[in-house]
């Protein structure tokens, strides 16, 4: 976990935004403070006894997933280590993140001393969305649309960037946020309420904008192809011997 202090949150885009050297370390801390907030929040405003119970039960564990959601970025520039060391392939960090937590017995040791005995285990079911598990646990974090990672990258690449891109309204998407219980007790989609829906337009439009003027400005693309060719020189050597 105290690797990521030293993982660039963004990669190329530091190039161009001299002061976007914010690490993977403090995203991760605020993607769990952040899961935190909207747990307690629904919690608080739901009157369906499951519900709460679930989120009870789970909610410790999602927070979490919410802090060592990222534990797989392997490289100093985050996700440019999938293009440079394997390029042409799937992205694989979720799935790193994943063999992570199965495989660390100090993490595991950890999360069940500090959460409760049996967390490790409900935290590789959420991060393998198992069926077992109520959907809403990894919905949260890493589902599309709005979740927790998203809504604390977009605001804090823009801060760290200098750039007004992430301008919205966090308070009222988190209170806009529920889940939907189902007969069985066991599904409960993340959903969002009309009341929420005005809030994510400003988000997604500063995320697109993000992804336009940061993630892909043309020095980011430069800096980022260098990289992909060193990999490339470096393996051309390698089997040169």
């Amino acid at each position: 976990v105290q690797r990521l202090n030293d993982i660039f949150q963004i990669g190329g885009g530091r190039r161009v935004y001299p002061d976007a050297i914010h690490s993977r370390f403090g995203h991760s801390i605020g993607v769990g403070v952040l899961t935190a907030k909207v747990l307690s929040s629904m919690q608080a405003r739901s009157r369906d006894p499951h519900v709460k119970k679930q989120i009870e039960e789970w909610g410790p564990v999602v927070v979490a997933f919410g802090v060592l959601h990222d534990l797989g970025h392997v490289a100093p520039g985050s996700h440019i280590a999938q293009k440079v060391w394997f390029p042409k392939q799937k992205d694989a960090h979720e799935e790193i993140s994943r063999r992570i937590v199965k495989q660390d017995a100090g993490l595991r040791e950890v999360l069940n001393s500090v959460i409760g005995e049996g967390a490790a285990e409900k935290l590789d079911s959420i991060m393998s969305e198992c069926l077992s598990v109520p959907r809403w646990t990894w919905q949260l974090v890493t589902a599309g649309g709005w979740n927790v990672d998203r809504g604390d990258w977009v605001g804090r690449d823009s801060l760290m960037c200098g750039v007004n891109y992430g301008s919205n309204d966090r308070v009222i998407i988190a209170n806009g946020l529920a889940i939907r219980p189902t007969p069985d007790g066991v599904g409960g989609d993340l959903v969002i309420l009309e009341s929420g829906v005005g809030a994510l337009e400003p988000f997604f439009s500063g995320r697109t904008a993000l992804y336009k003027n940061v993630y892909g400005h043309p020095v980011a693309r430069i800096f980022e192809a260098m990289y992909v060719l060193v990999g490339e020189r470096a393996r051309a050597l390698y089997l040169a011997g």
